[in-house]
Order: structure tokens, then sequence, then C-alpha cells
């Protein structure tokens, strides 16, 4: 037991330089202690202290084996709290800013992907589920930006457009403690919060189409077909594979009752759709009579 909770432990060490240390009380010699929270002087300390060839002393919870600051030499942690000072001012702007960007940044790929959201919704997404320092799915760093708006949307959908809360709450209040008690309440309301939620996705044309069939049926038809073999066109051009020769000096012949069969190149035209043309064709030309390779 105590050997894991070393190792637990040694794995809070990122680089060469550190060391554990258990007391926050009473710090080596020449050393203080450095409380975790502040981000810049924490990681100023550290790269200070690095730099000087110093030791630093990662300093954890015996109990939870969790990091709860360091331990630096005095003289660096002065040098760092007084650049703090100095640059707290620039770097509140920073952070500002940065949020600003991130806000709009969050808006701009929710409104993308459903533009349908209704506005009151959409604020509650972003001022619920992107809190910053919130630690949910739309801060996680972890995930990519469409991913975690997905999720974010979701969980919005879930506890505000269902009875997953009530269902929680009235579980509990019956004696169900089970650990797998909120996977069953998402599962029961799994299918009402996807139709939600594709509810506020991008409108397709079909669905407009549709729309218009109960006021103008012949309009709706031709947008539907044209609709149609515009996607099938994209599918053709999306799936075209690289041109490529059948032979580098041209093309087979064969004569057949004073017929001539031409097998095209890939230069002729797009690979995919002479594909299957070429295969069939050289099979009848090996079958049916004897090849001439033409210059």
């Amino acid at each position: 037991m105590g050997s894991r909770r070393t190792q637990k432990a040694e794995a809070l060490l990122m680089y060469d330089f550190e060391q554990l240390h258990d007391n926050p009380t009473v710090p080596p010699s020449g050393y203080r202690f450095v409380p975790k929270g502040d981000v810049y002087i924490t990681r100023h300390c550290r790269d200070l202290t690095s730099s000087a060839g110093q030791t630093v002393y990662v300093v954890y919870d015996k109990r939870t084996i969790k990091r709860v600051g360091l331990h630096c030499p005095c003289e660096i942690f002065e040098t760092v709290a007084q650049n703090a000072a100095a640059s707290a001012d620039k770097r509140a702007k920073a952070v500002v800013a940065k949020d600003s960007r991130d806000d709009k940044r969050n808006r701009l790929i929710l409104n993308e992907m459903f533009p349908r959201m209704p506005s009151r919704s959409v604020k509650e997404v972003l001022d619920h589920g992107f809190q910053k320092g919130s630690r949910r799915v739309g801060r996680s760093m972890k995930l990519e930006e469409e991913e975690r708006t997905e999720l974010a949307v979701h969980a919005h959908a879930r506890h505000n457009f269902t009875d997953y809360d009530s269902y929680l709450t009235e579980q509990r209040k019956v004696g169900n403690r089970s650990s797998s008690l909120r996977s069953e309440a998402r599962e029961r309301v799994h299918k009402q919060v996807k139709s939600i939620v594709n509810s506020w996705r991008p409108e397709k044309i079909d669905t407009v189409a549709t729309r218009l069939s109960n006021r103008d049926p012949k309009q709706a038809t031709a947008l539907a077909v044209e609709t149609r073999k515009g996607v099938q066109q994209k599918r053709k051009d999306k799936h075209v594979r690289p041109k490529i020769a059948v032979l580098a000096t041209g093309s087979y012949q064969h004569g057949l009752d004073g017929k001539c069969l031409s097998i095209p190149s890939a230069r002729d035209g797009k690979a995919r759709g002479l594909r299957k043309q070429r295969k069939s064709a050289r099979r009848r030309v090996w079958k049916k009579a004897a090849c001439v390779k033409v210059a």
C-alpha cells in the first residue's frame, strides 16, 4: 500500500530539478511555501529556480496525494512577486481580451452548428456550459471545439427540456442510490434530447422542399430533384481518383469483323467513370482476339 502511494506521489514530479515535500509549514532552509492558485507566480518561481540551478520542492497532501503548492528560494519569490505586482494591470487586460475572443469564438461555433437554437438557450449555454473556471464540458481542453460544443448543447437540452433532474430527485427520495442512476436517467431521455438537439441544427433542403409542397408541389419537386442531383455530383467529385494511364505508350486496339474497339486511357476522362469500362474492355480484347500494341 505504501509503495503504491509513493508511486502516486512521484507521479506529481514533472521535471528533473523537482523533489517531493509533504510539509507546507516547514520548508527547507532558505525556501518559502508558495500555494497553488496563481499561475503567474508558480510558473515563474519554478522557471527562475530551475534557471538558477536550484531545486524546486513540490508540496503535496499526504492524505489525498495531491499537489498543494511548492517551495522555492525566498529571493526568487520576492523577485517574482514584484514583477507580478508591476504587470498585474497589463495581465488583467490581456485576460479580458482573451476571454472576449473565446466568447466570440464559442458563439460563432454554436451559431454555425445550431442556427435554429432559441436565443435564450444560446445565452444559457454560453453562460453556463462555457463558464470560466466551472470545469464543465464546454471548458474542457481535451476535446475539440465542435465536440465540446455538441456536448454542452446536449447537457443544456437534457437539464432544461426533459424531466432528467426531476427523475433523479424522485429516485433519490425513494432511496435509490445506485451508482448507475445517472447513466440510467441519461439513457431514459436520450431519444428526447437527440430530437431536440437535431431540431436546432441547420435545416436541410429536403425539409424546405417538404414545406413548399404544401403550397407549390411543382416547385417543391423541382427543388428536391435539383438538390439530389447536386448532392450526387458532389459525391462524384469528392471520390474522383487520380488519373492514371493504362500504358504510357498508348491504348489497345483489336480488329474483329471489321470493327475496331479502342480502350481509352485515363487521360481521356475521369478515372473513376472509366475504370469499369477499361477493365471489361481488356477482358474482351484478351478473350476474343489477339492484342496488338499501338504506339
